[in-house]
């Protein structure tokens, strides 16, 4: 990992640079942020069409210090092990496995409700931090909520995690083999 954050507070979001995916929503949000939090940066790993774009909004309000974009890395789990947390901004996601990634690591979740996946898998807040999809207002303050909230964290992680233990190989074969008999 990079010296340049392995030694800071961070979150990490993970996933191709295109629209789905949201991402310049996500530092449009985290530039707000950043104003007052001033310990922790953002990595975002991944390749895509829209890194032109997401540099350019970095270098523009002079993020680059806060929010680092790693490009492509084939091992994301020393980075999501390493994090304070993942944050999720898609629009859409099918399935999500970067929640149930994230959930593996023990890691506290903040996602968009966007349609299918990462929502449900957070029972709808109770084990995570669900924010309104593409709403700035209601990612800061579950931004916000998710810092105060450190103590509640133990809980929803492990609930997630235990969560995890459903989307196994060996789950869906033997749910599959139920099925057949």
């Amino acid at each position: 990992m990079k010296k340049k954050f392995s030694q800071k507070k961070y979150f990490v979001s993970i996933g191709r640079l295109t629209y789905q995916k949201n991402f310049l929503f996500l530092i449009q949000c985290l530039r707000k942020i950043l104003k007052e939090e001033k310990n922790y940066i953002f990595v975002i790993i991944g390749e895509g069409q829209d890194r032109k774009k997401i540099e350019g909004y970095i270098k523009r309000f002079r993020l680059f210090n806060r929010i680092i974009l790693t490009g492509y890395k084939k091992n994301i789990f020393k980075y999501v092990g390493n994090s304070e947390g993942l944050i999720c901004s898609s629009l859409w996601e099918e399935p999500g496995f970067i929640i149930q990634e994230a959930a593996a690591c023990k890691k506290i979740i903040l996602t968009s409700d966007c349609y299918t996946g990462p929502s449900e898998f957070l029972n709808h807040g109770k084990n995570g931090y669900v924010f309104k999809n593409n709403n700035q207002k209601s990612f800061i303050k579950n931004f916000k909520k998710l810092l105060k909230e450190k103590k509640y964290h133990k809980k929803k992680i492990f609930e997630n995690y235990k969560k995890t233990k459903l989307y196994t190989c060996n789950y869906f074969s033997s749910e599959i083999k139920k099925i057949l008999n």
